[in-house]
């Protein structure tokens, strides 16, 4: 063999070295970024990720103060209703008649009044009659008087009691209805008509679903990577839509919550656009974008 045919061959098993060396050390580079997803590129975001729940800005779970046999719903699941609107009512016979006895015991406290003050006119002229008597019809006249103003000092208080009573009948016969504390959608309602319903047991949820909200928890050592303003993106697995979904931190609590013994600090953040599907109780994935 030709010293020229050798040297061909070793040129060509060189450059065909350096070939397998060049890709060798592109695709470990390449194999790096993708795993580790952090590069020296300024415009590359690191995701910070935690698990969150879809809120209502405000939610209630409301329920009758006393117990008794439930006659009226006046709403439905998914009923937008005012704030101060009758929601549902029990039977109120008995804390009607309360009530209606309560006011007659206090009319009739203010009308023995009106009358022992018309004694007391009367007592008085009487006693104007005797300026010119001998003093002892003048002092069996002003006893006379002064107990009738007695009488009119105790009846005042009796007064006082029976308008006590009727405030303590109006509180009952209020408590006799469920009103909405605030504007929004009926969620929930866990009963019937005709059930008998326990005091101070919710059986209707009321939430404001147009403006829903997201929270979740982060570790203490997630905390110092996020701020209020930070961009998010969420993704909502039981909707059945993995399209993320725009928001922003909104509320960072300064205070921590344990949570399996570790400190952890509530995030909360607001979507760009509220989707439509999403509910209150839905489960989603954040991703925090720290730029």
């Amino acid at each position: 063999m030709s010293k020229k045919i050798i040297t061909l061959i070793s040129l060509s098993l060189i450059i065909f070295g350096l070939g397998i060396i060049s890709f060798i050390k592109f695709n470990s580079a390449d194999l790096l970024k993708n795993t580790v997803k952090v590069t020296n590129n300024k415009n590359t975001s690191k995701k910070i990720s935690f698990d969150g729940v879809v809120t209502a800005e405000k939610s209630a779970n409301l329920g009758f103060q006393m117990s008794g046999k439930l006659v009226s719903l006046l709403y439905k699941v998914g009923d937008q209703v005012k704030k101060g609107t009758v929601l549902a009512k029990i039977d109120k016979q008995s804390a009607s008649a309360e009530y209606n006895q309560a006011i007659t015991g206090e009319n009739m406290a203010k009308l023995r009044v009106n009358q022992l003050k018309q004694s007391l006119k009367s007592e008085k002229l009487e006693l104007k009659k005797l300026r010119h008597a001998g003093n002892r019809d003048k002092e069996i006249q002003k006893a006379k008087v002064n107990e009738v103003r007695s009488s009119i000092s105790e009846q005042e208080e009796v007064i006082k009691h029976a308008q006590s009573n009727v405030r303590l009948a109006k509180i009952n016969l209020n408590k006799t209805n469920i009103i909405a504390p605030f504007t929004g959608t009926i969620t929930k309602q866990a009963v019937e008509i005709g059930e008998t319903v326990t005091a101070n047991v919710s059986i209707i949820s009321l939430e404001t679903i147009n403006n829903l909200k997201l929270e979740g928890y982060v570790s203490q050592a997630q905390l110092g990577k996020i701020k209020i303003g930070n961009q998010a993106q969420v993704v909502f697995g039981a909707s059945g839509n993995n399209t993320p979904v725009n928001a922003h931190i909104v509320m960072i609590d300064p205070s921590e919550t344990i949570i399996n013994n570790a400190p952890a600090y509530k995030i909360t953040l607001a979507f760009e656009n509220q989707p439509e599907n999403i509910k209150p109780g839905i489960s989603a994935n954040i991703n925090i974008l720290k730029n």
